[in-house]
């Protein structure tokens, strides 16, 4: 019944839905993330209003009750600001992604094996980040088209090794890893249109050498406790990038249990 349901889907929307199954069981999907990540993947071309045309494909796929909302979501999907997906629903995007290499998840030592991953496209981050980088570099030379690599393990306080070899990279979400400075190692991955970041320091103006980025996400951990004084300052040179199209700036301030994060939005076009 769930692989009839997902054969009956139009078939414009099927990689949408197989490539909510990127992300870890039970996890909650942001509406703006899951939208941000489609249009930087290349699903919807560069034509004006496709962040439009990807939300319409989301609204869709909740129609269609293969993507579900949050428990305490709007009753209006137009409202809705997070999803999830159903267990078994995600089985089947798991599947049919491994049979079609849309997408690799790595989640234990066996996962990283160079039958998994040879030729992948994507490659998804589910566990100990440091143990998947490692194996992976061992066998950097069997994914070396790989566009998309996308960290969703546990949050790692202490810097990692990125697998920087992989040069096609589109897309590279390690939000959930903290760089103590800026990666510099980060800018010979030219083909970048999406990049999500944590690290303890401002943003170099040398960012602005990832002239193909179109997303920019960046968080910067404070130590101290928050307050409204001083400016924000961004990279000059961040008005040098004439294709980037959004650019969120968060701080996580560690002085209570609850981070707070304050958002900075730039449309560039």
């Amino acid at each position: 019944a769930l692989f009839f349901s997902y054969m009956m889907l139009p078939q414009h929307l099927k990689p949408f839905f197989m490539y909510m199954g990127v992300f870890p069981k039970h996890y909650g999907i942001s509406r703006s993330k899951l939208i941000k990540l489609w249009v930087s993947e290349g699903f919807l071309g560069t034509d004006p209003g496709i962040e439009e045309i990807a939300g319409n494909a989301l609204d869709l796929l909740l129609v269609q009750s293969v993507v579900l909302r949050e428990k305490h979501a709007s009753v209006d999907m137009y409202k809705c600001k997070n999803t999830s997906l159903h267990f078994t629903f995600r089985s089947l995007c798991v599947s049919e992604a491994k049979s079609e290499k849309f997408f690799h998840i790595l989640k234990k030592y066996t996962d990283c094996t160079p039958e998994n991953i040879k030729r992948q496209q994507r490659l998804c981050v589910h566990n100990n980040v440091v143990l998947a980088f490692t194996q992976v570099h061992e066998w950097m030379e069997l994914v070396p088209n790989a566009q998309s690599l996308l960290c969703f393990g546990p949050k790692q306080q202490y810097p990692v090794l990125l697998p920087l070899c992989l040069r096609l990279l589109k897309v590279l979400d390690a939000l959930a890893l903290r760089f103590y400075e800026f990666p510099h190692q980060l800018l010979a991955l030219v083909h970048l249109t999406h990049l999500s970041i944590t690290c303890d320091r401002e943003l170099p103006n040398s960012i602005s050498t990832l002239s193909n980025l179109e997303v920019l996400i960046f968080t910067r951990y404070h130590n101290i406790k928050f307050s409204n004084n001083g400016p924000v300052c961004l990279p000059i040179d961040i008005w040098n990038m004439h294709i980037l199209r959004q650019l969120v700036y968060a701080f996580i301030f560690r002085y209570s249990s609850d981070p707070i994060s304050v958002h900075f939005f730039l449309q560039n076009r």
